[in-house]
């Protein structure tokens, strides 16, 4: 979880990260199962932020595609995986506009205080604060339903202030929303994020020597913002391909793969209607999950 941290300071402190950095932890924690070990598989937690609001860009155009790109991303990878609660709703980090103070973590709190005391109100580097706090600050509470209210509080209870403020976003991502049947249609995009994990786990319980125990090889040459790579197990092969950026990017299959079925993709049956061998173009914080097969020479 310290990808994105500068080494020696806080966690409100931020390095730039590409592609290729996420590859060789990914491949080191592959080692570790490789000599009979076991990992757990996570990208949120309480004292950690909303995923999409850490690696992905969690506007609302972009929100839904890098949402299920790390959800294809977790899935397809060897260990026991937690889900944090709210994390299957696509929750993302408070908005950029609230003031410091409604961030009621303990790391969070102390961090504004020692911000407040170093640098006086007005200052650039204490606005540059508040928004690495925004990035990184502990997660807010999941939603169970749109009925929730924002402030104040209900009138049963008119002297009773809720400790942590609900996300802004509450009335679409919220577990009863999001647990209702999906529509009928095909459209991009209209698959929750509820309904998109629970896809990817239920791919995830069918194949189980490919995904728990299956080879893991990192499909090298792509894109410098694509991280791609495939799973082996049993007579099965499947290929995970992850564009990290906000725009479009180029990927090429080895030559001699072929894709026999997209199983998932980040826009819903859009992504799955892509072509299954040469060159595809990804859309932004676009992620594909496909089972293919290999030529005698792969």
């Amino acid at each position: 979880m310290s990808l994105d941290d500068v080494p020696g300071e806080t966690k409100f402190s931020y390095r730039p990260w590409n592609v290729r950095d996420l590859s060789q932890i990914i491949e080191k924690m592959r080692r570790v199962i490789t000599r009979r070990g076991w990992k757990t598989l996570y990208l949120e937690n309480h004292d950690q932020p909303r995923s999409v609001s850490r690696f992905c860009d969690d506007s609302d155009e972009h929100r839904l595609a890098g949402t299920k790109l790390l959800c294809i991303m977790q899935t397809t990878l060897t260990g026991t995986l937690y889900v944090y609660q709210g994390e299957e709703l696509g929750m993302r980090n408070v908005p950029a506009s609230w003031p410091a103070e409604e961030y009621k973590d303990i790391e969070s709190v102390n961090y504004w205080k020692y911000i407040t005391h170093k640098y006086p109100e007005g200052a650039p580097e204490r606005e540059r604060a508040r928004l690495f706090m925004r990035r990184k600050a502990a997660t807010t509470p999941a939603p169970p339903c749109s009925g929730i209210p924002r402030r104040p509080t209900p009138a049963s209870v008119p002297d009773v202030k809720p400790w942590m403020r609900v996300n802004d976003d509450y009335p679409e991502f919220n577990a009863e929303v999001q647990r209702r049947p999906e529509p009928a249609t095909d459209a991009c995009n209209n698959v929750s994020p509820y309904r998109f994990w629970q896809r990817a786990l239920q791919i995830r319980k069918e194949h189980v020597e490919l995904f728990f125990y299956g080879e893991f090889d990192v499909i090298k040459n792509t894109h410098p913002n694509v991280f791609a790579f495939k799973r082996k197990g049993g007579d099965e092969v499947s290929v995970t391909i992850l564009n990290f950026s906000g725009g479009e990017a180029e990927f090429k299959f080895p030559d001699g793969f072929v894709i026999h079925t997209w199983l998932l993709g980040s826009y819903d049956a859009e992504s799955t209607k892509k072509a299954k061998k040469g060159t595809i173009i990804l859309k932004p914080w676009e992620g594909l999950l496909g089972v293919g097969r290999w030529d005698a020479q792969q």
